[in-house]
Formats: C-alpha cells, sequence, structure tokens
C-alpha cells in the first residue's frame, strides 16, 4: 500500500500570490516508507511567518495574493493560511534562512483554521471585477476554504519553510521535482 503523502501534489501560487524579490518552498519531512526525504508541498512567492504572542512556538503561515485582489471589504485577500507549532530557525544558508515546525495537529477547531487550497485554486481568475473604485481591481474571498481532507493528511506533519530564494533559483527546485 502507498503512502498518501506520496500522491501530495505541488501547490505552486506563485502565479496568485504577493510578488516580491524572493519565492519561499514549504517541503514536508516524509516519512521513512518514502523515497524522498522532503517532499515540496507550496511554493509562492512572499510568505509570512506570524508569530503567537500567547504561545512561545506557534506561528500562522500566510501568504498574500497578487495585489489589488481584495474581499468585498476591500482587505487584502490570502492565498493560504495554516497554523504550526514548534516552529525552530534551523540555519541561514547563503542568505536563505530555513525553519522548521508542525503543521498544528488536533481539534476540529484547527482544521478551520487550515486554509490551504487545491492546487487549481485561483481566485483571481475565478473572481469579479469591482468597479465602484477608481482603478478596477479583483474581488476574492478573503481566505481559501478550509481543506478538511488536506487537514487530516498534514495535521502534525513536520514541514521545513526556505525562504529568501530568488526565483530562478526556485524554478530549478520545482523542476527536478517534476522531473523526479
Amino acid at each position: 500500500m502507498t503512502n498518501p503523502l506520496e500522491d501530495l501534489p505541488l501547490l505552486d501560487l506563485r502565479n496568485i500570490s504577493r510578488k516580491g524579490p524572493t519565492c519561499t518552498l514549504i517541503s514536508l519531512e516524509t516519512p521513512y516508507d518514502m523515497e524522498e526525504r522532503t517532499k515540496l508541498w507550496i511554493v509562492a512567492n512572499t510568505v509570512e511567518i506570524q508569530l503567537s504572542d500567547q504561545n512561545p512556538g506557534e506561528a500562522v503561515i500566510t501568504s498574500r495574493l497578487i495585489s489589488g485582489a481584495t474581499d468585498l471589504e476591500h482587505d487584502s485577500g490570502y492565498a493560504f493560511s495554516f497554523d504550526v507549532i514548534g516552529l525552530n530557525f534551523v540555519s541561514c544558508y547563503y542568505g536563505t534562512p530555513e525553519f522548521q515546525a508542525y503543521v498544528k495537529p488536533g481539534l476540529d477547531m484547527y482544521m478551520e483554521k487550515f486554509q490551504v487550497p487545491l492546487s487549481s485554486y485561483d481566485p483571481v481568475k475565478d473572481g469579479n471585477l469591482c468597479t465602484s473604485c477608481k482603478e478596477p481591481h479583483h474581488i476574492v474571498p478573503y481566505l481559501p476554504d478550509h481543506n478538511g481532507e488536506l487537514y487530516q493528511l498534514m495535521s502534525g506533519k513536520k514541514i521545513s519553510i526556505r525562504m529568501g530564494l530568488s526565483p530562478d533559483h526556485a524554478q530549478r527546485i520545482v523542476d527536478q521535482k517534476n522531473k523526479g
């Protein structure tokens, strides 16, 4: 029987996440019964790590949608958002910091906060244009819907977050993963 994590699709959000000079890769630290030591899970442009004030080591990992994509109240929309625990700085190699954490496991209330879309998610393409503003812009959901099935698969899993990669370097890594 194969491990369901082997079929985890790459979620490449570079076309819808807020542009910046660098990219972020989020990989899953895989169990021993899988061939790869890590499995590339999410590729995005600008990613934010927001530390919890109340719980040390807890954080929310988010990536905003492209500039100009807002919800009906004109707040910036998000490409994804999920909670982690045990966030640790691992290293900084050639200016690329790496962190490790665990997708926050547990109760159904955490599943509601696990808002990571399917690989086909593109609210900008599927959304409407706001014509009330001086500059027309996209109206999108504030957050993607929660994904209970993916949360069940990822709950408690160890992830690695590599930030600050050049877009070319990130593309080479994605191309290499797609070949294998």
